[in-house]
C-alpha cells in the first residue's frame, strides 16, 4: 500500500461516530440513612465530645477509652449499618375499592 492509500483508510475509520447517550436524570431517593443511623452518629459524636472534656480535665484513661469507642467503634458502625427492610404484607382489596367502575351488588 502506498502512503496516500493508508491515509485514506485512516480517514474513513476516523469519520465513524459513536451514538451519543443522553445522561439519565438524577432523582432524589430520600435520605441515605435511617433513624437508627442518625442516632448512632449522635451517640458517637457525644462520646467523642465527652472524651475531649475528660481529656481537658486531665482524666487521660477515661478520655482515651471514650475517644476510641466513639471514633473506632460507634461512628463506623453508624455509617455502615443497614437496617433490614420491613416486609409489608399486601392488603386484600376491599369490595368498595376493588374496582371503582363497577357498583357492588346488593341483594334485596
Amino acid at each position: 500500500m502506498r502512503s496516500s492509500e493508508k491515509g485514506k483508510a485512516r480517514r474513513k475509520r476516523s469519520k465513524r461516530t459513536k451514538a451519543v447517550r443522553k445522561p439519565k436524570p438524577v432523582t432524589f431517593k430520600g435520605l441515605p440513612y435511617e433513624r437508627i443511623n442518625y442516632l448512632l452518629i449522635g451517640l458517637g459524636i457525644a462520646l467523642v465530645v465527652l472524651g475531649f472534656v475528660f481529656l481537658y480535665f486531665g482524666e487521660s484513661v477515661i478520655s482515651t477509652i471514650l475517644l476510641v469507642v466513639g471514633y473506632v467503634i460507634v461512628l463506623p458502625i453508624a455509617l455502615i449499618w443497614v437496617p433490614k427492610k420491613k416486609k409489608i404484607a399486601p392488603e386484600e382489596p376491599s369490595p368498595s375499592t376493588a374496582d371503582p367502575g363497577v357498583e357492588p351488588e346488593t341483594s334485596s
